[in-house]
């Protein structure tokens, strides 16, 4: 066990894949949807080291999905080329009625960059985010390997982090119903 991680260096957890696909699984005596089996999957704390660098890459970019984004809209695109992590702004999930200047899909998608940013240093990558000139706005985070792990409470609180919003838009009825606008 690798103390100062707070991992283990084993395959992992038997519980993931077991949920991962299911069309029902049984906890306790509660019957769950795929659906809820998927989002505790999504949402599960990383509890053993990915053995390898593809699963890495898999679990920093999930990581990176769990950050708060305007009406959880989530407005960014991520690929993983040549050991690098790129997150590109997703202008087909803008929320033009409460988010005119795109301010808050940048700030999700910087929000996005930081957990991956803290998840990759916390399983041992450089996780260093420079803006992507060629990306519209986009970011890349270096995916190479770090000298050292450097896992942090934020790492830890990533998983437990949920937005309580209300679906609460002040738009018209006309801009709900508009095909070019995303309310809901």
């Amino acid at each position: 066990m690798n103390v100062d991680a707070g991992f283990a260096s084993s395959a992992p957890s038997a519980a993931a894949p077991a949920v991962r696909g299911a069309t029902t699984a049984f906890t306790g005596r509660r019957r769950i949807s795929a659906y809820e089996a998927a989002a505790r999957d999504l949402w599960r704390p990383i509890e053993t080291l990915p053995e390898t660098v593809t699963m890495l890459h898999h679990e920093v970019m999930r990581y990176a999905t769990l950050a708060p984004s305007h009406r959880n809209a989530q407005p960014w695109m991520m690929h993983v080329l040549d050991g690098e992590l790129f997150i590109h702004p997703d202008f087909t999930r803008r929320v033009p009625c409460a988010d005119v200047d795109d301010e808050s899909l940048f700030i999700g998608l910087g929000c996005a960059a930081e957990n991956a940013g803290i998840a990759a240093r916390a399983l041992g990558l450089r996780g260093e985010a420079a803006f992507h000139p060629a990306g519209r706005g986009g970011l890349r985070i270096d995916l190479g390997a770090a000298p050292r792990i450097e896992p942090s409470a934020l790492f830890h609180a990533i998983p437990k982090r949920h937005n309580a919003s209300r679906n609460s838009c002040r738009c018209s009825s006309a801009a709900r119903t508009s095909a070019s606008t995303l309310c809901w």
